[in-house]
């Protein structure tokens, strides 16, 4: 039977979730985002961690979403340097072994 503290860590979880959604989109619906996002596919257009398919996504390598304050997120999310080109599947499993090691 589920405990009263494992609900109450569902609860933080999706609160955490929802925080961490709501500072993702302060940077990805910007103007500057979108140009950012569509210079660094044009400037590498394959994926950089294959070198084989057609990179679809941008990540950064330094999560944005780990810094409180807003001026350092926003240095860190909009650092040309911070980006990389990636198809969907190796961007997918890029996340998927982040969250494997932070298990």
């Amino acid at each position: 039977m589920p405990t009263l503290k494992k609900f109450q860590n569902q609860r933080l979880k999706k609160r955490e979730i929802t925080e961490s959604k709501k500072k993702s989109q302060e940077i990805y619906n910007t103007d500057r985002w979108k140009k950012l996002r569509k210079a660094k596919l044009m400037l590498n257009p394959v994926c950089e961690i294959c070198g084989k398919e057609l990179a679809t996504q941008v990540h950064h390598k330094d999560s944005f979403l780990k810094y409180e304050n807003l001026l350092k997120r926003k240095e860190v999310a909009y650092n040309f340097d911070n980006l990389q080109s990636l198809c969907e599947w190796c961007h997918i499993r890029l996340h998927r072994d982040e969250r494997k090691k932070n298990i």
